[in-house]
C-alpha cells in the first residue's frame, strides 16, 4: 500500500518536469519562428501565472495564428495601416501596398468576406479618415479602374474587362408597352430613339388617318383604333431613362384663347353751293313724276342718279320746242338732303343749292377663337359669294364654281412660351364684296382691310398689331366761263362740291392661356345663359300657347316633387302629358313615381328576334368576362347563374 504522502510527491515531480518541458520547447519554438509571430510568442510570455495549467498546453500550433488575428481586430492597432473603431469608422494609410494585401487587411477589420479575382494586381496608395466600409472600398477599387458585385454575404473583386463581361453576360432585354397622350407615338420615338442601345428597338402605332368625313372609298378600314402606343424593347436601365423621358414630354399642351378687335371708323363729308339758271321756252309742270322730285329732275338733265331728269326734260323738250338749261353746279345731287330753293316763271328758272351731309361709320368687330399650342386656328363670320371660273385649253374648257369668303375672318397660330409669353402667327382681316357681271363673265369683287403679323404678347395683355389713317380730299367747281370770275356776280354762275373721306382702322390682340378650370365655368355659364334665353323666348309666347301651358305645368309638377308632394306632382305630370305626350321630364316623373315604364311594344317579327339575340349574346359575353377576368378588390365576382348557363342562342 502506497502511502498518500508519497503520491503527492509523484505528482509534484512529474509536473515540474511537464513544466521544464513545455518551458524549453517554447522557447526553442520562440528562437526559430520570432520573425513570423512576434505578436504570438510575447502574447503567451504575458500571461498569468495565476491562470488555469490546463491552459498552458497548446496542443495546435495554428492557435497562436488565430490569437495573434484576434488580438489585431478591436478598436485597432496603431501599428496597422488599417484600423476600425467601435462605431464601424475606418482609418486607412497605406503607402505602394499591394491591393491584394490591402483587401485582405480591409476583410480582416471590418470582418467582411471579400474574394478577388487572379487578375486583380498591382500596388496602390491612400489615406482615408473616419469613412465607413462601402466609401473605403468605392475609394480603393473605383480610384484605380477595379470594381466589385456584393453577392449575399461576400463581395466580389473584379478588374474592370472583367465586370463588363459579367454585367452584358447577365443583361437581358426586355419589352414595356408605352401608351402617350398628348405626343403621336411617332414624335415620341423620334425623341427616344438615339437613347437606345445596339440591342435596343422600338415600333410605334400608326398614324392616324388626316380628314374629317369618311369616304366610301376610304371609311377607316383596320386602321389602329386606339391610343398612341409605343413598344420598347432594351435593358433594363435604358428603359428606365426612356420612361423618364417620355413621361416628361408627355404633357397636357396648353389651350390659348385668342381675342381679336378691329375696329375700323369711315367719316365722309359733302359740301356743296351753286346756282343753276334755266331758260326754257314754256314750262309744264304736269310732266315731272311727283312735286317733291321738280328741283332734282331740272337740275339733274342728265340723268346720272336715275332716269327722272333725262326722262323729263326731252319729254319737255319734244312737246314744248328747244330750250336750253345753264347748269354751273355739278350734277348727280338727285336724293342728297340741304337746302334747295327754285323759282320758276314762263321762260326762266332759277335754283339755289346748299349741301352740307355728313356720314359717320363705325364697324366693330371682336372674333374670339380658342385652340390648343401650336395648332392652326380659323374662324369666318360673314358670307361665301360664289362665282364660275373657267378653265380653257387647246382641247376643253372646264368651269369649277368658287367662293369669295368675306365678313370677318381671324387665321390664327400660337406658341406659348414658360415665360409667360405668347409669340402669334396671326391674321385678322374684315372685308365686303359682291359678284358682278362683266362680257358674259362673273367677277368678283372685294374690299378688304387685313394684316399679317408674326408677334410676341405677354399673356392675357391686349397689345396694337397695327393700324391704318387714311383721308382723301376732293374739291369739284363749276363755273360758266368769264361770267363766273365776276366779284359778287359771279357766284350766281358758280358752283362747288367738297367731298371729304377718312377712314381709319386698328387692330387689337390678347392672347391669353385658358386653364381647363376656367374652361369648365365659362362653359357652365354660357350654358346657363343659353337656358335663361330659351326660357325668356318661352315666356313672350302667347298664354294659350300649346308649349307655354306644358311648361308651366312641368314646373309646378318639379316644384311639388320637390316639396315632397308626389299625388300634386303626379297630376301636373299627367296634364303636361295630355298636352305634349313627348315631354320626357313628364316621364320620366311618372315612372319614377309610379314605379312603372312606359313601354311601347314593337309588332316587327324581324324587330322581336334581333332584340332577343342581341339580349342573350350580351348575357353570354357578361358571364364569359367574369369567368376569365378575377374580381378586383373590393369588387363583387359575377358568378354564372343556372338560367344565363342555359342559355342557348339559336
Amino acid at each position: 500500500m502506497i502511502h498518500p504522502c508519497r503520491n503527492v510527491r509523484v505528482v509534484v515531480c512529474f509536473w515540474a518536469i511537464g513544466w521544464m518541458c513545455v518551458g524549453s520547447a517554447i522557447g526553442e519554438n520562440a528562437d526559430t519562428d520570432d520573425t513570423q509571430r512576434p505578436q504570438a510568442s510575447s502574447d503567451v510570455a504575458a500571461m498569468d501565472a495565476d491562470d488555469d495549467a490546463s491552459s498552458l498546453f497548446v496542443d495546435d500550433p495554428q492557435d497562436d495564428v488565430v490569437v495573434a488575428a484576434d488580438a489585431t481586430h478591436g478598436d485597432g492597432d496603431d501599428d496597422s495601416p488599417v484600423n476600425v473603431d467601435s462605431l464601424g469608422k475606418i482609418d486607412l494609410a497605406i503607402d505602394d501596398q499591394e491591393i491584394q494585401r490591402v483587401l485582405q487587411m480591409l476583410s480582416i477589420q471590418s470582418q467582411r468576406n471579400i474574394l478577388s479575382s487572379a487578375n486583380v494586381s498591382g500596388n496602390i496608395s491612400a489615406t482615408l479618415y473616419q469613412v465607413d466600409f462601402y466609401e473605403a472600398l468605392d475609394a480603393i477599387l473605383h480610384t484605380n479602374g477595379f470594381g466589385y458585385i456584393e453577392e449575399g454575404n461576400f463581395i466580389k473583386v473584379y478588374t474592370a474587362e472583367e465586370m463588363a463581361q459579367i454585367q452584358k453576360k447577365n443583361r437581358r432585354v426586355e419589352t414595356r408597352v408605352v401608351r402617350v397622350n398628348y405626343l403621336t407615338a411617332t414624335q415620341a420615338a423620334g425623341f427616344v430613339k438615339e437613347m437606345l442601345s445596339d440591342d435596343g428597338n422600338i415600333a410605334v402605332s400608326p398614324e392616324a388617318a388626316p380628314g374629317y368625313a369618311p369616304t366610301i372609298s376610304d371609311a377607316g378600314a383596320e386602321n389602329w383604333a386606339h391610343v398612341n402606343t409605343m413598344v420598347i424593347t432594351d435593358y433594363p436601365d435604358v428603359l428606365e431613362e426612356v420612361l423618364d423621358v417620355i413621361e416628361s414630354l408627355d404633357k397636357r399642351p396648353m389651350q390659348i384663347q385668342i381675342e381679336a378687335t378691329i375696329l375700323e371708323a369711315r367719316l365722309s363729308e359733302d359740301n356743296a353751293m351753286g346756282v343753276d339758271l334755266a331758260i326754257l321756252v314754256d314750262f309744264d309742270t304736269g310732266i315731272f313724276s311727283s312735286p317733291l322730285s321738280v328741283v332734282d329732275e331740272i337740275i339733274n338733265p342728265g340723268g346720272s342718279d336715275g332716269d327722272g331728269g333725262g326722262s323729263t326734260v326731252n319729254s319737255f323738250k319734244n312737246n314744248h320746242g328747244t330750250g336750253g338749261i345753264i347748269q354751273t353746279t355739278p350734277g348727280g345731287t338727285r336724293g342728297r338732303g340741304g337746302f334747295k330753293f327754285g323759282l320758276l316763271t314762263d321762260h326762266v328758272a332759277a335754283f339755289v343749292r346748299a349741301l352740307d351731309e355728313v356720314t359717320d361709320t363705325t364697324v366693330l368687330a371682336k372674333p374670339k377663337i380658342l385652340t390648343l399650342n401650336r395648332m392652326a386656328a380659323s374662324l369666318i363670320s360673314g358670307e361665301k359669294l360664289g362665282y364660275i371660273s373657267t378653265s380653257q385649253t387647246q382641247t376643253s374648257t372646264t368651269q369649277t364654281v368658287k367662293f369669295l369668303e368675306v365678313g370677318t375672318q381671324l387665321t390664327v397660330r400660337p406658341f406659348a412660351t414658360d415665360d409667360g409669353y405668347i409669340r402669334m402667327e396671326i391674321r385678322p382681316k374684315i372685308s365686303d364684296g359682291d359678284v358682278v357681271f362683266s362680257d358674259g363673265l362673273v367677277v368678283p369683287n372685294e374690299t378688304t382691310n387685313e394684316l399679317t403679323a408674326n408677334v410676341i404678347v405677354p399673356n392675357g395683355r391686349t397689345i396694337v398689331l397695327g393700324g391704318l389713317f387714311k383721308e382723301d380730299t376732293a374739291i369739284s367747281r363749276r363755273q360758266v366761263p368769264l361770267v363766273g370770275d365776276i366779284p359778287l356776280l359771279g357766284a350766281a354762275f358758280r358752283g362747288q362740291d367738297d367731298v371729304i373721306v377718312r377712314s381709319e382702322i386698328i387692330f387689337l390682340i390678347r392672347p391669353t392661356v385658358v386653364k381647363s378650370r376656367t374652361l369648365i365655368d365659362a362653359g357652365q355659364r354660357t350654358s346657363d345663359g343659353v337656358e335663361f334665353i330659351r326660357i325668356g323666348a318661352r315666356e313672350g309666347l302667347l298664354p294659350w300657347s300649346r308649349s307655354r301651358m306644358t311648361a308651366a305645368h312641368m314646373r309646378d309638377a318639379l316644384a311639388y316633387l320637390e316639396n315632397g308632394e308626389k299625388k300634386k306632382a303626379l297630376l301636373y305630370a299627367n296634364m303636361a302629358l295630355s298636352l305634349d305626350p313627348t315631354t320626357s321630364e313628364a316621364m320620366r316623373i311618372k315612372a319614377e313615381l309610379n314605379g312603372e315604364r312606359a313601354l311601347w311594344p314593337d309588332s316587327g317579327i324581324l324587330i322581336d328576334a334581333i332584340d332577343r339575340m342581341v339580349e342573350q349574346q350580351l348575357k353570354i359575353d357578361e358571364v364569359e368576362q367574369s369567368r376569365l377576368q378575377p374580381a378586383q378588390p373590393g369588387q363583387e365576382s359575377i358568378e354564372p347563374t343556372a338560367n344565363a348557363a342555359a342559355i342557348d342562342v339559336h
